[in-house]
């Protein structure tokens, strides 16, 4: 039998593997992996036992704190030492009463100078102090309550005598109890008649809320009390529902009086609607007459406006504010000249009667570059009809 001889082939992988034989690690690499290994396990073992002691300790505190607030709730008394719970031999019983010398008579203990002990009430104490306090309290709500009820029977004769009685501060003691408030003056309205009735509906127009809209409308449908209903749904519409109240109102007074609440909310809605009343021929007196009237006027809401992109927006918001004849809204205006809204700031300073307003025009009347601008803003003026103001030519 012939032996088996290696190929050339095989030779060459046999000295392959032998090259990718991993190597014998040496001893002292062994030891210092097995060394590496032990402080690891120690190092774990410690940790393990450092978080377990925590662990008792923080549920030995736990546990003390839980008897602490029980004993602290409930009134548990201390535990006595150990000397006074030994137990102690029953007395034999007697026939005859035991003779003691006056010296051995127990005397009553005299209390001493030093102060008890003792400890602010608990959060579970506090609360039990609190309803017995509230129990024992005198019920000073319903002597409040009538109290209330006489001093709203008084303002009712106050208003029905005067609508511009200064009662506000007294208003204000009924703001706690508003809504009782409120249902005394309906029952008033609907009960009491002539002058009684109309005190109860300016009152009620004062401080009503929301919840007094339906009885102010049908206030209002009364013409005795119409007046006084009115500014109340004025003081409660939202802004639309004010501009339609005012756009309905026959009365001019009423009228005036409603477009100046209009104004007076200061938001850009108040103000674009007010300026809706503005660009009507009918009611642009009227409207700009409120506007000159007022303290505090909203400038900075109608200047913005000078720059609205639609026309007719501007052209009410100009001649809003050629009625305004304070100093720093003329030198805007004059600012102005060169913005968005050009022609309608010309039209402003050519109807002011500020002196400060005449200085700007006579600069754009000699300015190449505005001088068309102030002659298409006379002529705009001409077609509106509209004469007033000391610098028009």
């Amino acid at each position: 039998m012939s032996s088996h001889k290696h190929s050339p082939d095989d030779g060459e992988l046999d000295r392959l593997l032998r090259q990718a034989r991993w190597p014998q690690p040496r001893d002292e690499q062994t030891a210092r992996l097995a060394d590496h290994w032990r402080r690891m396990q120690f190092a774990r073992r410690r940790r393990r036992l450092a978080f377990g002691g925590l662990a008792i300790a923080a549920s030995i505190l736990l546990v003390a704190a839980l008897l602490t607030w029980r004993d602290s709730v409930t009134g548990r008394p201390e535990v006595a030492s150990d000397s006074d719970n030994r137990p102690t031999e029953a007395p034999r019983p007697s026939t005859a009463p035991p003779k003691v010398a006056p010296s051995q008579i127990h005397q009553p203990s005299r209390p001493t100078d030093r102060a008890a002990r003792s400890r602010d009430p608990n959060l579970y104490e506090q609360v039990i102090l609190m309803r017995t306090t509230a129990k024992r309290r005198p019920r000073a709500a319903a002597i409040n309550r009538e109290d209330r009820a006489v001093l709203v029977d008084e303002l009712i004769d106050v208003m029905a005598k005067n609508p511009q009685a200064d009662v506000e501060e007294r208003l204000v003691s009924v703001q706690d109890d508003l809504a009782r408030c409120e249902r005394l003056l309906w029952k008033a309205v609907r009960k009491q008649s002539g002058e009684r009735r109309l005190g109860a509906a300016r009152l009620l127009s004062r401080l009503g809320t929301p919840r007094s809209l339906p009885v102010l409308m049908e206030l209002a449908s009364d013409p005795a009390t119409h007046a006084a209903a009115v500014l109340g749904l004025g003081r409660l519409a939202s802004g639309p529902d004010l501009a339609q109240l005012v756009a309905i109102e026959p009365d001019a007074g009423l009228r005036r009086q409603l477009l100046r609440m209009l104004l007076a909310r200061g938001t850009p809605e108040s103000v674009g609607l007010y300026l809706a009343f503005v660009n009507e021929t009918g009611s642009r007196s009227e409207a700009l007459g409120v506007l000159a009237e007022m303290n505090d006027p909203p400038a900075d809401l109608l200047l913005a406006y000078l720059e609205s992109p639609h026309h007719a927006v501007r052209l009410a918001a100009a001649l809003a504010l050629s009625r305004l004849s304070d100093p720093a809204v003329v030198e805007r205006l004059c600012a102005s000249v060169a913005g968005i809204g050009r022609r309608e700031a010309l039209i402003a300073l050519l109807l002011s009667s500020s002196e400060k307003a005449t200085g700007c025009l006579n600069e754009a009347r000699e300015n190449l570059y505005l001088v068309a601008s102030v002659r298409a803003a006379e002529q705009q003026l001409e077609s509106l009809q509209i004469s007033r103001g000391g610098n028009l030519p």
